[in-house]
């Protein structure tokens, strides 16, 4: 007979050691047998259950904040504030950093695509990390030649998926960041504005994964967006909880003494052999039918 044998974990970035600081997003929590390597196991199940995620991560970070361009030949960058930005902000910064050779620097509002004019001759290249939020042709420099219209609309959407992953609960998954294997315990949808929560519940028994470890005293999370670059919280703790299934054998045990006792009886009545007890009882009954006759 098979029986589950459920556990919740409950996790909270505050009580963890903190692998990159105030970020918060790559995080070990220490445990005492959590899960052993026991005989009667036969699968175990890790379900990441709920979480509590603050948005607090920015849609300018030190990962796409980058501007690398030449001008006249000569080799110049700069980089964007880290923080969130709507079009009018993110111009404005743009501007700033460019300077005085920047003349002008339009959004159209129709199609969402931005275009420069300068007043030298001047190439933003496809090295810029921002690149993808500008509206860049993948691998493609912009040569401005005095003016340019970017290929693709301004992208100031942020992040919009979180990725909850762990090394140590050793789960097979797989992602199109590299096409192989990935260790993505469950994705969670940020569909709240900046400086909300996340408040994800899981509805769905296919984010349900086989835990490969037989044993288990410690937990990595990690938390990173679609490009898997670690997500920074500003000191802002994040939740979850975990829930832990151990299918086991139930195992079934007896009494020693009273096994044996058992098989001696039996052993006495296969010979004849009956307790005194029993012989006394039964010429009771004997002398109890002669008193009714």
């Amino acid at each position: 007979m098979v029986y589950i044998d459920n556990h919740l974990i409950t996790l909270n970035s505050k009580y963890a050691n903190q692998l990159n600081g105030t970020f918060l997003s790559s995080v070990v929590f220490g445990f005492t047998g959590l899960l052993q390597d026991e005989s009667n196991i036969i699968n175990t199940f890790i379900t990441v259950s709920n979480a509590q995620i603050p948005v607090s991560f920015y849609t300018i970070t030190s990962t796409n904040n980058t501007i690398k361009y030449t001008q006249l030949g000569a080799d110049a960058s700069f980089n964007i504030p880290i923080g969130n930005y709507n079009s009018t902000s993110l111009i404005s910064a743009l501007k700033v950093g460019f300077g005085a050779n920047l003349i002008t620097l339009l959004i159209n509002k129709l199609n969402g695509k931005l275009s420069f004019l300068f007043n030298t001759n001047t190439i933003i290249l496809s090295t810029s990390s921002i690149k993808d939020v500008l509206g860049f042709e993948n691998n493609v420099d912009c040569f401005a030649n005095l003016t340019s219209i970017l290929q693709f609309p301004l992208n100031l959407l942020g992040v919009k998926k979180i990725s909850v992953k762990s090394d140590r609960l050793a789960i097979t998954s797989y992602s199109s960041v590299n096409f192989s294997t990935s260790n993505t315990l469950t994705t969670i949808p940020v569909d709240q504005p900046a400086f909300n929560m996340i408040s994800y519940v899981n509805q769905s028994d296919l984010n349900t994964n086989i835990l490969q470890a037989k044993t288990l005293n410690i937990i990595d999370i990690s938390l990173v967006d679609e490009n898997n670059n670690l997500l920074d919280f500003n000191n802002c703790d994040w939740s979850m909880t975990l829930s832990l299934s151990i299918h086991r054998n139930e195992n079934i045990s007896y009494n020693g003494d009273l096994y044996d006792a058992i098989s001696a009886n039996k052993s006495l009545v296969k010979n004849d052999k009956l307790p005194e007890k029993v012989l006394e009882q039964s010429q009771d009954e004997k002398d109890l039918e002669l008193l009714l006759k």
